[in-house]
């Protein structure tokens, strides 16, 4: 059964006069489902997290996220912790622009473990582009963030496990304007990887990677590629 405002049509999900999708699915070790993706309520879009019983694929419960502003909601991600406990994030309008928002569900009935919002310091655009988690069931999310300047930056940001506070948070600006991750992920260390796009010069855009310590996200490395088919690939990248 699917929740109260869904009907599955497809694989997408037309509740009213604004088509809904799932965006991401994630699996835990008993074979359980959790998928979140965006919902209309009639007037905006929500975050929609489900998890299904991975035997008889029967819900076994829903969340609903509709930010303060009671505007655009839209989740890009979801990854489940050795618990099973899932994290969603995404983008949710304010009264004027979007924040980035992380939430953490319980693995037995979905209830509301933490929630972070990033409004950056300019109070402009923000978005998560992407979620993963370490071995301790920290959440490490990388999208990017607005300037004053109208230029963005990457923002890649350690939640902790038990009532997400911030452990580290990153951002990189490249050498010209527009820079957002699109990837993360975390090796056996708790080392945190990102990927994705950054201006450079008259190439156009770059593929930029960075490793983070998991300790305190400080820099260990950090690549650009300028190739034949960077516009292409990053197609593939942009969130």
């Amino acid at each position: 059964m699917l929740g109260r405002r869904q009907v599955l049509l497809g694989g997408v999900f037309k509740p009213g006069t604004r088509a809904s999708t799932a965006k991401a699915i994630a699996v835990d070790s008993s074979g359980n489902v959790v998928v979140t993706g965006q919902s209309s309520n009639g007037s905006n879009l929500d975050f929609w997290t489900v998890k299904f019983s991975g035997s008889t694929g029967q819900e076994l419960w829903e969340k609903i996220y509709n930010g303060p502003a009671d505007r655009d909601d839209i989740p890009v991600g979801v990854v489940l912790d050795s618990a099973g406990n899932a994290i969603v994030t995404g983008q949710s309008l304010n009264a004027s622009n979007y924040d980035a928002y992380t939430a953490k569900y319980a693995a037995s009935d979905g209830h509301l473990i933490w929630e972070r919002r990033y409004n950056g310091t300019a109070n402009f655009n923000d978005s998560a582009a992407a979620v993963a988690v370490d071995a301790s069931g920290n959440a490490v999310i990388t999208g990017y963030t607005e300037k004053a300047s109208g230029d963005s930056d990457y923002y890649t940001a350690k939640y902790a496990a038990t009532d997400g506070h911030v452990l580290w948070e990153h951002t990189y600006s490249g050498p010209l304007y527009y820079d957002s991750a699109a990837a993360v992920r975390v090796d056996a260390s708790g080392n945190v990887a990102v990927t994705g796009a950054s201006d450079g010069n008259s190439s156009g855009a770059n593929f930029y990677t960075a490793k983070y310590a998991a300790s305190d996200g400080h820099l260990l490395w950090e690549q650009r590629f300028t190739g034949c088919c960077i516009r292409t690939a990053l197609l593939m990248l942009w969130p």
